[in-house]
């Protein structure tokens, strides 16, 4: 039997006569053909397919130039390699999360019989819904049932399950609801660290060439360390010793290349920092709590932070979840509940947004301290807890000084700087998780074609109509 080779009739039949170069990279670049994929092949896209429609060199990157080479002499190839699959890896993978059944089918909208029969691989599903149950398990969708593990993480599945064990009986910290909502986010940023690699981005790269190294140093007194980290990761960015920090989201997902999650979750639930590939972490924040009040939420965004850049990865595992209690606790060693990791995250976020020099030349202008407080908290952009820890540090307040008539609440200003990277969309339609930086990424990658616009709704959660009609504002995005 003849072996089939990559020639220029078959580069033709692939890709089309329009497409130019001589390689199978440089074909699929400039190729203008779609693919659709199902659960069990890949065709060329036609009207008829309901499948997931690829651009040529999304289908390269996903199943390599093997399988495409198939579809010069044939109208599909086969993709899944192993009987069972991907039922097999979604039900491994669910296993791995402590989820059950009942907890998947609720979180996609599948009816709970078809997920099981699915799941024993005795029927199938629309590829559609098989995304949707991959993006809850932070599965990578485009490889789902064709590579082993379908990209997803075992020790991040270990920690989800971790956080969730015994939660039904009070001893866990996250509902199967809460780890769902989380996972989904997680996807996020695993699909954002993907698509910007890409593009040719690297966060891993960009932290580096900063200066920044993980430093293990905890010693007593924690926060002392947190100051001096604040202190240096300032210089490295390059922002004045006692300057504001006008957008602390634009800071760390355009300049870090950290992607941000923002969605609602449960109240305790302040932020948590994720690492679902190796191709970097990502930070989840929630607006609900008091995180509603946009200075609490720079705090909570800086103290994830703190964890990201400083610590090492043993400390950090593969996911790091953070209540708001965490942020109130004690940072004296003799405390039950102290915690040198979170002391030192604490006054890392405190220092980095309200320096302490800043604060007393601040504070020093007004006779009234309730005056001075509110003061530091409008500069700096910092919540009440935070300004007075700085205050408290500087040997300007007393510990047990009393502020009840201080207003806490945020002013507009710092609100606007901070929702225009991360919640703003041209496309209200977008989900508040899928907006700013990921839609950006998201657009840029069509324009490259790396991903087809079928693909870029997916991601957005919008129709492809919708993404069609919008593209070129969601494109010009900053």
């Amino acid at each position: 039997m003849a072996v089939t080779l990559w020639d220029k009739v078959t580069l033709d039949a692939v890709f089309g006569v329009e497409s130019t170069g001589d390689s199978v990279e440089e074909r699929a670049r400039t190729s203008n053909r779609e693919f659709v994929r199902s659960q069990v092949q890949i065709a060329f896209a036609n009207e008829r397919a309901t499948g997931r429609k690829l651009s040529a060199r999304e289908a390269l990157d996903n199943f390599g130039s093997n399988i495409l080479l198939g579809l010069s002499h044939k109208n599909a190839v086969p993709l899944i390699l192993k009987a069972g699959e991907p039922g097999l890896t979604i039900k491994s993978r669910r296993s791995e999360m402590s989820l059950s059944v009942e907890d998947l089918a609720r979180a996609t909208n599948i009816d709970v019989e078809r997920l099981i029969s699915f799941e024993t691989g005795d029927s199938i599903l629309p590829f559609r819904d098989i995304e949707k149950i991959s993006r809850s398990l932070v599965l990578d969708e485009s490889v789902i049932g064709y590579q082993p593990g379908s990209g997803g993480d075992p020790q991040l599945g270990v920690r989800f399950k971790e956080f969730f064990k015994g939660a039904g009986d009070g001893a866990g910290l996250l509902s199967s609801a809460l780890v769902l909502r989380l996972s989904e986010s997680a996807w996020v940023v695993k699909k954002q660290l993907s698509l910007q690699s890409k593009l040719g981005v690297s966060q891993a790269d960009v932290i580096r060439d900063l200066g920044i190294k993980p430093d293990n140093d905890y010693k007593w007194p924690a926060y002392k360390k947190g100051y001096a980290l604040a202190a240096l990761t300032r210089k490295l960015l390059g922002i004045g010793e006692t300057d504001p920090i006008h957008s602390l989201s634009d800071l760390v997902e355009n300049k870090l290349c950290i992607p941000v999650v923002q969605s609602d979750f449960s109240s305790k639930f302040a932020g948590a920092t994720v690492s679902p590939s190796d191709t970097g972490r990502g930070i989840v924040l929630n607006t609900n709590g008091a995180n509603s009040n946009v200075w609490v939420r720079r705090t909570t965004l800086a103290h994830e932070l703190g964890h990201l850049l400083w610590d090492p990865d043993h400390r950090l595992n593969k996911l790091v979840v953070d209540e708001y209690d965490d942020f109130n606790r004690a940072t004296e060693s003799q405390d039950f509940s102290y915690d040198e990791v979170e002391a030192r995250a604490n006054a890392f976020a405190a220092e980095f947004l309200a320096p302490a020099q800043g604060v007393r030349e601040l504070f020093s202008l007004h006779p009234r301290a309730e005056d001075g407080l509110r003061a530091v908290m409008e500069r700096f952009g910092v919540g009440l807890t935070t300004a007075k820890w700085q205050l408290i540090n500087a040997k300007l307040i007393g510990p047990d000084e009393k502020f009840s008539n201080v207003d806490y609440s945020h002013t507009n200003d710092w609100v606007i700087s901070e929702e225009a990277c991360l919640s703003y969309s041209p496309v209200p339609s977008i989900p508040e998780s899928r907006r700013g930086r990921f839609a950006k990424i998201v657009s840029d990658c069509v324009q490259e074609r790396i991903i087809s616009n079928d693909s870029a709704a997916f991601c957005l959660s919008i129709s492809e109509s919708d993404f069609l009609e919008n593209r070129d504002r969601i494109a010009s995005l900053h």
